[in-house]
């Protein structure tokens, strides 16, 4: 069965569609979104913190945070991204890469981070365990899943819920062209 995407004018899987294709000005949509902007930019602040030895980005991380949730429930969703982002580094498989904070690009392993978080937000276990097992060593797959699933929980309960990421658009990943996901100045976590 051929089934055709409702003529909403917005995608109905995030920036790929139902092809799996990125699309640009959908991508850019897609990464300005409130939800995915706290995920990804934190991840990506923690990150280039973690790296260059700078609060600054973190603190950047922190404000957006702020931005997004009134009074306490600010300090509540980051205490869940802080303890899913320090989980994740110490159970990757191997180091995990990011662009720099305000990149419109995006990269595999920051896919699989939005990618986890949606799909445990949606109930997709099969894109969950996709994204999981991209993530995380096997032993210590459950720690991430754990930790993840507080800050998708967290998340979802203070109103900001990602775009769904199906599993089959996250498997073709590998055919996207890679300029479209990388640059020179991409990092990891280790």
């Amino acid at each position: 069965m051929n089934e055709t995407p409702p003529k909403t004018g917005k995608p109905p899987h995030g920036p790929f569609g139902l092809s799996g294709t990125a699309q640009p000005q959908l991508l850019d949509s897609y990464l300005s979104r409130p939800a995915e902007q706290l995920v990804l930019e934190g991840y990506r602040g923690w990150t280039t913190s973690f790296i260059n030895r700078s609060h600054e980005p973190l603190e950047e991380t922190w404000n957006l945070y702020v931005m997004a949730f009134d009074g306490n429930h600010a300090q509540i969703a980051f205490d869940a991204f802080k303890r899913f982002i320090k989980t994740l580094g110490m159970c990757s498989g191997c180091p995990l890469k990011t662009h720099y904070s305000g990149s419109q690009n995006i990269c595999r392993d920051e896919v699989m981070v939005l990618g986890l978080i949606s799909a445990l937000q949606h109930g997709d276990e099969e894109a969950a365990k996709l994204c999981l097992t991209h993530l995380a060593c096997p032993s210590l797959c459950g720690d991430v899943e754990n930790a993840a699933c507080e800050l998708a929980v967290t998340l979802r309960s203070l109103g900001q819920t990602l775009l769904p990421m199906p599993a089959h658009v996250i498997e073709r990943l590998p055919e996207y062209d890679v300029h479209a996901f990388h640059d020179n100045k991409s990092k990891t976590l280790h």
